[in-house]
């Protein structure tokens, strides 16, 4: 998180479990391990502070999500395998569930609000309700906090752009090789997933040009040299 208080946030207002100012930061970013930053400190929070406080960076693909039957399943994670158990309704304004469910990053920049809003959601919220259906979906995480923002007050808070440059390889069926058998979950053992492709030096230009405060991902394995660039370009 950014900006954190000099005082104890109790003397904010609150105890952690009841107050949102128990919660130490006015920005949460959320990334990936094999994520990198483009930018500065300085740039990455002259950037966020030129938005209002309450603003939230994520990626939405603004067209409802309305999958079909065969790939909205439930699953449950046993034995270090993921268990196809049986099919889940899709959730569908158009079909009277009363919201749509959107496809996001599940990397993003949040307000203290938003965050606090998910990790402590109000008994009988949307939250609250959509938690106990969404969490034995594949991936559940993308389509979970943009369904979310979309569909609650939250709304008019979203910026949609997370600031992270990605780049995504073939779908898993259509790479060459052994399949990588995590990826291809669904009865259709064609219908893979993908990964997001891994920067190496010929992307430094693609990089530059982004205008992105972060990219992903990096290997230190396959390019061990180019977040050395990338730190002398900040």
């Amino acid at each position: 998180g950014l900006d954190y208080y000099h005082d104890h946030p109790k003397e904010k207002g609150g105890k952690y479990h009841d107050n949102p100012h128990a919660f130490r930061f006015h920005k949460l970013v959320h990334i990936a391990s094999t994520t990198y930053p483009l930018a500065s400190n300085t740039e990455i929070r002259d950037t966020l502070v030129s938005y209002p406080l309450d603003a939230n960076f994520l990626h939405i693909i603004l067209k409802p999500n309305n999958p079909a039957p065969s790939v909205w399943n439930y699953f449950v994670e046993c034995d270090d395998a993921l268990h196809r158990i049986y099919r889940l309704p899709a959730l569908n304004f158009e079909r009277g569930n009363g919201v749509d469910i959107y496809t996001s990053s599940q990397w993003f920049i949040i307000s203290r609000d938003f965050a606090w809003y998910l990790a402590s959601p109000p008994k009988d919220s949307f939250v609250d309700y959509y938690l106990d259906y969404i969490e034995h979906v594949v991936v559940a995480d993308e389509a979970f906090f943009g369904t979310v923002i979309r569909n609650t007050h939250f709304c008019s808070t979203l910026h949609n752009d997370n600031f992270l440059h990605i780049q995504f390889d073939r779908w898993e069926n259509e790479a060459e090789g052994e399949r990588d058998q995590r990826k291809c979950l669904f009865k259709n053992r064609d219908h893979c997933g993908r990964s997001p492709t891994t920067m190496t030096l010929d992307y430094l230009p693609v990089l530059e040009l982004s205008g992105d405060l972060f990219a992903r991902k990096f290997d230190d394995v396959v390019e061990p040299t180019i977040k050395d660039h990338i730190d002398k370009r900040r």
